[in-house]
């Protein structure tokens, strides 16, 4: 009897020991299985996102669960509007284990970005205007700057002020509008000096164009006195900008002996650099592909604009041909040595009506360059055949 009990008690044993076995062995499987569908799902949102910047009609393909891209083998990936927000999502399935990954493609955030645009056929004067990624239904009108004759340049900052030149008797006047509390004169310009061409970033300081061949900055988180900042030696200013998120260097399109040049100044340094230019690089005007690099840039009217990781775009208005927008990379922060790259041109959009945009060419004449602080650069062109302004949003792509 002792014997039969000890064996039953051992039999018990085994049984439940066998069934822990089984149980770890299946978590373990378990585990296996959903961290393989977690991975396969990034893999596939991955690449997703890569086509996504690669064609600009995957989106329209693939919009819906019906119009999955299937190109990961076990994973599905489509675009879906939910709570008015564009999102990629993204199905995968490893055996009978599934997982779902939702990535927002635009969000609609406190820190949205602003778009300012002049305009002088509202309100019967001059009127600056502005657009935001939180309203993308229609542009607002800011108040009236007080006795302004006109607006040369608007700005705003990353807390939401903005700055603008205006015409006063002759004069150059800067303003800054903050919310609920109205338009400020900011300090008095050096005598004799006009500005134009304002440039901010992180709400620190604030440059501009002097008339007199200088870079003007104002400290604007005290907003206490302009400095003037003498040009390159043998050069002349024709515009200046600040990157979005720094304050540690200034940029400037240059013209040294009747030719085009760039600099790049150090506030702590207090020198100018002068920075190596792009080969001129030459699209087809009926097709939009690129033809030839050769020669110097014949211009670069369109504006400078930085980044927040100190990479240069700068715009090109070749006679004739598309205009060329240049990206450059820096070897190291501040460094004058890099690399150029070459963006597609930019089509020439124009509103039909209300919901409909036709493109029928590329952009010729681009004008103020800016750089926004998710790294999406803003331009805006003109139609040749009107006096009709279109704003654009350009994304570069490797950011």
């Amino acid at each position: 009897m002792t014997a039969v009990v000890v064996a039953f008690i051992l039999l018990l044993w085994s049984v439940a020991a066998l069934y822990r076995a089984s149980f770890h062995s299946s978590s373990v499987m378990f585990g296996h299985r959903k961290s393989e569908c977690y991975y396969l799902a990034k893999r596939a949102i991955s690449r997703s996102i890569f086509f996504m910047n690669s064609g600009p009609a995957w989106v329209a393909a693939h919009t819906g669960r019906d119009n999955a891209d299937d190109y990961t083998e076990g994973a599905l990936c489509w675009v879906e509007v939910i709570d008015s927000q564009l999102v990629l999502r993204c199905e995968a399935s490893v055996g009978a284990q599934s997982t779902q990954l939702s990535v927002p493609m635009a969000t609609n955030s406190a820190t949205d970005t602003h778009v300012y645009s002049i305009s002088e056929s509202l309100n019967g004067g001059p009127d600056l205007i502005s657009w935001t990624t939180q309203n993308t239904e229609d542009w607002k009108s800011l108040p009236p700057i007080p006795n302004a004759t006109e607006i040369q340049s608007a700005v705003g900052t990353d807390t939401g002020d903005v700055f603008a030149i205006a015409g006063l008797d002759g004069n150059t006047v800067l303003w800054r509008y903050r919310q609920g509390g109205g338009w400020v004169q900011m300090p008095d310009l050096p005598a004799g000096v006009s500005i134009s061409g304002l440039s901010v970033s992180s709400s620190e300081r604030l440059i501009a164009l002097g008339s007199d061949n200088s870079m003007l900055m104002l400290p604007i988180d005290s907003s206490l006195s302009w400095e003037q900042i003498a040009a390159p030696t043998g050069a002349d200013l024709k515009n200046v900008t600040l990157p979005i998120t720094s304050s540690e260097r200034a940029y400037a399109v240059t013209e040294t002996g009747g030719q085009t040049t760039l600099h790049q100044y150090g506030f702590e340094s207090e020198n100018w650099s002068q920075l190596p230019l792009p080969t001129a690089a030459h699209f087809d005007p009926a097709t939009g592909v690129l033809t030839e690099q050769s020669g110097s840039v014949p211009n670069l009217e369109g504006g400078i604009a930085v980044n927040q990781s100190g990479q240069i775009f700068v715009a090109s208005n070749p006679p004739g041909e598309p205009s060329v927008v240049y990206q450059f990379r820096a070897d190291t922060p501040g460094s004058t040595a890099g690399t150029w790259r070459v963006l597609p041109p930019v089509p020439a959009f124009q509103w039909v009506s209300d919901d409909t945009v036709n493109v029928t060419d590329y952009c010729t004449q681009l004008q103020d360059l800016r750089v926004d602080d998710q790294g999406l650069l803003w331009v805006q062109w003109q139609d040749p055949n009107s006096a009709s302004f279109s704003t654009i949003q350009i994304d570069p792509g490797d950011r």
